[in-house]
């Protein structure tokens, strides 16, 4: 087996020049809707009312990616990765023109540095059929009012529409708050919110490692599994193929009416409700009060310690 790495990553380090993250046309659409990027604004609000000091974990993200370069292909994780950066585009056209705004619009696009090598370029790059929606509405600057505005006639994928009512809700959210409270969130993402990112150089290790931890919590159906390995190790297509690979892809072709809304997988708060704790320590399908989270694979550890942890959404919400 190739080498395996797990480690806590800082949301900084992870919208760097580290990564150049790509999420290949053999992965499922783009799914989280509005309950899902409600439900994460929301606990990202309350750890923000918390201890400064106390790391929010958010996650875990499988990738392909070998040390030696930054490419990493994402076989678990996008939604994830997707809705974070939809709501740090919206921080960034809610922000005030000068260094939080700069800021976030350089985690969201490489800005470039000809000494170092780095071309300007999105930090995350979707699926085809919905890269240049993306590319467009979100991770350019000032064109999140824009998105918010476009009708549902100008969406030609369902994960266009997931993505503009998931603009429209954080925007209705953070269109509210104070500019000092937005500004805090933005610096608590960037400095005390960690995933856990599982790297492999070998696609075929992923895929295993893919198919272990969506066998055993997420939502996933086996039709899913099954098409992510078979589909994944088909390799790339000629292009007259594509159609075939997006049609095999697309939600109506799964089985399923579509995901399953986050109270599925998320039960309430555990202020509100508790539930049996794993051996591990964490709470049984509830978002935990803090602790040390195990790695999401079955005795492999974090190359780094990791730190305490106010909230998971590891195993508890789709990829």
């Amino acid at each position: 087996m190739k080498q395996l790495q797990a480690s806590e990553v800082p949301l900084s380090k992870v919208f760097s020049s580290d990564f150049d993250f790509k999420i290949p046309d053999y992965q499922r659409p783009y799914a989280w809707g509005v309950e899902e990027a409600g439900q994460l604004l929301e606990d990202l609000s309350d750890a923000l009312g918390r201890d400064e000091d106390e790391p929010y974990f958010l996650g875990s993200v499988v990738l392909v990616k070998d040390p030696s370069g930054p490419a990493a292909d994402i076989i678990d994780g996008q939604q994830r990765i997707t809705t974070v950066t939809d709501l740090l585009a919206v921080l960034r056209d809610l922000a005030a023109d000068g260094g939080i705004r700069a800021s976030l619009a350089a985690k969201i696009i490489e800005p470039g540095d000809p000494v170092m090598g780095l071309t300007p370029k999105p930090r995350l790059s979707l699926r085809e059929r919905d890269r240049a929606f993306f590319r467009q509405f979100v991770q350019e600057p000032g064109q999140i009012d824009v998105l918010r505005a476009v009708k549902d006639d100008g969406l030609h994928t369902e994960s266009q529409r997931n993505i503009r009512d998931n603009a429209r809700t954080f925007h209705a959210t953070l269109g509210f708050w104070e500019d000092n409270r937005r500004d805090q969130l933005a610096t608590m993402l960037m400095t005390r919110t960690f995933l856990v990112t599982v790297t492999t150089p070998d696609l075929d290790n992923a895929h295993r490692i893919f198919s272990v931890m969506n066998s055993r919590g997420l939502d996933l159906s086996p039709t899913d599994i099954f098409k992510a390995q078979v589909i994944g190790a088909i390799g790339p297509l000629p292009h007259q193929s594509r159609g075939h690979r997006r049609r095999l892809s697309d939600p109506h072709q799964s089985g399923r009416a579509g995901p399953r809304p986050l109270r599925h997988h998320c039960p309430p708060h555990p202020r509100r409700a508790r539930g049996p704790r794993r051996a591990d320590g964490t709470l049984d399908g509830r978002l935990g009060r803090p602790h040390r989270p195990r790695s999401p694979l079955v005795g492999l550890r974090p190359v780094d310690p990791a730190p305490r942890c106010s909230a998971t959404w590891l195993a508890t919400s789709p990829a």
